[in-house]
């Protein structure tokens, strides 16, 4: 990078940050006649966990530590904040079964029982009700049922009538802590594939306008509404519903498993809504705080969380620039190093900016977004299911594809050789590769009970699914395990047979890299930081001229494909 364009950027984030500044202070709220700020008041009378698209997402594979997600750390939280929220339930909104409307066909009988294992978590953090997407209907509607039977929680979607509809009702009252609280949904589970079989699908504001309706005359002092729906569509919503007190929205389908970022909280009148990110990378916990009949206003003052939002977003920015500019040796150290101090400065802003607003004097609701991650620590039950089902696929995809084996390569093309045969030449290379964490990619698998996991390994070996190369059990001949040279270089075997005429690729492009260091496996890839930790000498290091020759009298393996 030139001083100059350097010089630019360090202007631009200035400005950014001056801007975010500026921003410090301003507060909104849904209810403006609140009344005077007073000291804080004790323990939620009730609290919300908000999951919004969960699709089928039990944890992140992760090759980083401290991935966003997962659900032993969500159910952790739960417990762990059980001191501060002692009556509390878990709603999610759109998709929350599985992650694709249609699975693959291989993958169907292990996004089943991932399912399973989703429900059964749920219903051990208190599960109450659920908004589905189009998603959910993968297998059909008698699967959604038991899953929903099997979660505790009510399928909430007023407008949705048919003998596929999986018992969906209007809405659903629960007695929490002695609060009635009501959850109304509505869910429109349409892509252009068409709707689930055998459901019909009604206007979705009109549903839920009369469930909350309905609710309300039934006593209920909290209406939360979760709609699977057009976002345009539930903000239009809002504003014709004035019985809503929180709007949680979620998408009518999803599909693949990239993450995406929350989106931040506003009031449309007197109704909060939230859309948390997708995969339970995110959390929307809402804790409402009843004194009296009044609706609830704003405790959390949303310019104050969307502040929040913004500098959180540059932090993870800067963070992941720095890497690249410290192993760049043509960005000056001063300019490194200025940039490090407006790191540390952005970092104070966002804890200054973390701190809550004065508590109003009436019943009000408070804001947070919390990052599921390793550091709540993981819950006994919560990781047993999990590892329970991990192990259940285990066994069941290493019997189903013993005899599966990759395509063999069209007349004239490579295939793979594996890294016993490359080291015989490149022994530099391969010291190098002993020493990277490519070199033991299968054993994090393995010791995980996750190798024979088809969401997991395709990334942990050597020509996954490639022709001729590897499958999910077929991995011993040759020996394909791990991440190995080919992974990046190429299939190898007419390498082999003539190293002059046929070499490899010597230096991998970026987005090859990506094709597994992308989000949700990975959040923070830089690849100039990345592609260092893998250089050595005799792999890639300025000034290298490794041997390639063979020893003597050595000849090339017999091939595995007839040309």
């Amino acid at each position: 990078m030139k001083r100059k364009a350097f010089q630019a950027l360090l202007a631009m984030c200035a400005s950014l940050s001056a801007i975010v500044a500026a921003c410090d202070g301003c507060r909104s709220g849904g209810n403006k006649d609140a009344g005077a700020p007073v000291a804080e008041v004790g323990l939620p009378t009730v609290r919300l966990y908000v999951l919004a698209d969960l699709a089928g997402a039990l944890e992140p594979c992760g090759c980083q530590k401290d991935m966003l997600g997962g659900f032993d750390h969500f159910a952790s939280l739960v417990a762990k904040e059980r001191d501060k929220a002692p009556k509390s339930a878990v709603v999610t909104v759109g998709p929350t079964f599985y992650m694709d409307e249609a699975p693959k066909p291989d993958h169907l009988q292990q996004d089943d029982w991932k399912a399973d294992a989703i429900a059964s978590v749920l219903k051990g953090v208190g599960f109450a009700a659920f908004a589905p997407g189009k998603n959910d209907w993968a297998v059909s509607g008698d699967r959604l049922d038991k899953l929903r039977e099997a979660s505790g929680g009510a399928l909430v979607a007023g407008n949705l009538t048919g003998k596929g509809s999986a018992g969906a009702v209007a809405y659903a009252i629960r007695d929490i802590g002695g609060t009635k609280v009501a959850f109304v949904g509505v869910s429109v589970p349409k892509t252009e594939k068409g709707a689930p079989n055998e459901v019909v699908i009604a206007d979705a504001t009109e549903a839920l306008a009369s469930a909350a309706r309905r609710a309300k005359t039934e006593g209920a002092r909290i209406v939360v509404g979760l709609a699977a729906i057009d976002p345009g569509d539930a903000n239009r919503a809002a504003e014709k519903i004035p019985e809503l007190d929180v709007l949680a929205i979620g998408s009518p389908a999803t599909d693949g498993d990239a993450n995406d970022e929350p989106k931040a909280p506003r009031f449309i009148g007197n109704t909060l809504i939230v859309r948390p990110s997708n995969h339970l990378t995110r959390v929307a916990v809402l804790d409402f705080h009843v004194r009296g009949d009044g609706r609830f206003a704003d405790g959390s003052g949303l310019a104050h969380v969307q502040e929040v939002m913004d500098l959180t977003t540059q932090i993870g920015e800067l963070e992941k620039k720095l890497k690249g500019w410290e192993a760049d040796p043509k960005v000056p150290r001063a300019d490194v190093d200025a940039q490090k101090k407006r790191l540390g400065e952005l970092r104070a802003q966002l804890d200054k900016a973390k701190t809550p607003p004065p508590t109003p004097s009436g019943s009000f609701v408070r804001y947070q977004l919390v990052d599921v991650k390793g550091e709540l620590g993981k819950d006994a039950s919560a990781s047993a299911s999990m590892l329970g089902f991990y192990k259940k696929v285990n066994t069941y995809n290493q019997d189903k594809f013993k005899d599966k084996k990759a395509p063999p390569p069209a007349k004239g093309e490579a295939f793979y050789v594996g890294v016993e045969t490359c080291k015989v030449c490149h022994t530099a290379p391969y010291t190098v590769w002993t020493k990277a964490k490519h070199f033991s990619a299968y054993k994090t698998l393995a010791d995980q009970s996750k190798e024979f996991n088809l969401d997991c390994v395709g990334c942990h070996v050597t020509g996954f699914d490639k022709p001729g190369g590897s499958t999910v059990t077929d991995l011993v001949t040759p020996d394909l395990k791990n991440v190995q040279c080919e992974s990046c270089h190429g299939a190898g075997s007419k390498h082999v047979e003539d190293p002059v005429s046929f070499a490899l690729e010597s230096k991998p492009p970026e987005t090859l890299c990506q094709s597994c260091h992308h989000p949700p496996h990975t959040d923070k890839f830089v690849y100039t930081d990345r592609l260092d930790k893998i250089l050595g000498p005799g792999h890639g290091k300025p000034g290298d001229k490794p041997s390639n020759d063979p020893p003597k009298g050595w000849k090339p393996p017999k091939a595995r494909f007839q040309p």
